[in-house]
């Protein structure tokens, strides 16, 4: 059983039933551009209670005895509706996939997202700002980013998920792009 406010970390997240039920949704949710878009015109959080996207995702995580709460169900089904693909990060870093994903370089040696997008992530503490700009994040990366990563992150929205974050990037990135 996972404890309450630390889903997906009782056992390595991309092997845990937690992650399983998250991809098998993600899967479903990639086939029903229906339920997809009702989940990407929520406004907000709390608009996702409204979505059948959102129930899906929900029965899912309750079925394997996922005890993350609601407002981080609806959290991740309204940002990774925005993701396109799946792009597993390596086995060693699945709470972090996402943060090397965007620290990573596209071309050159500048980092896919910038340094101060995503400090600017990082700062925000309240849970509906940070699916906001981390949903541009995903934009930016063109919708292929790690969805286990994501959901972790954003079902443990807290200094030690943004700690985990800020050192996968910061260390990633080149030195000279922090200037």
């Amino acid at each position: 059983m996972t404890h309450p406010s630390r889903p997906f970390s009782s056992r390595t997240p991309e092997k845990s039933p937690e992650s399983n039920a998250l991809c098998e949704w993600f899967k479903i949710l990639q086939d029903s551009p229906g339920i997809r878009a009702e989940l990407r015109r929520a406004k907000n959080i709390n608009a996702a209670y409204f979505c059948q996207g959102f129930y899906m995702l929900w029965s899912r995580l309750r079925s394997v005895d996922c005890k993350i709460k609601d407002e981080n169900i609806a959290a991740i089904a309204v940002l990774l509706c925005h993701v396109k693909s799946d792009v597993p990060g390596p086995t060693d870093s699945s709470k972090k996939g996402a943060a090397l994903q965007m620290a990573t370089p596209r071309t050159g040696s500048s980092p896919v997202v910038s340094p101060a997008r995503f400090r600017k992530l990082l700062l925000q503490h309240d849970k509906e700002n940070a699916v906001r700009h981390c949903i541009r994040l995903v934009k930016i990366l063109g919708g292929n980013v790690d969805i286990v990563s994501l959901a972790w992150a954003f079902a443990n929205w807290n200094e030690g998920a943004r700690t985990k974050w800020a050192m996968a990037y910061y260390s990633t990135v080149d030195s000279k792009e922090l200037d």
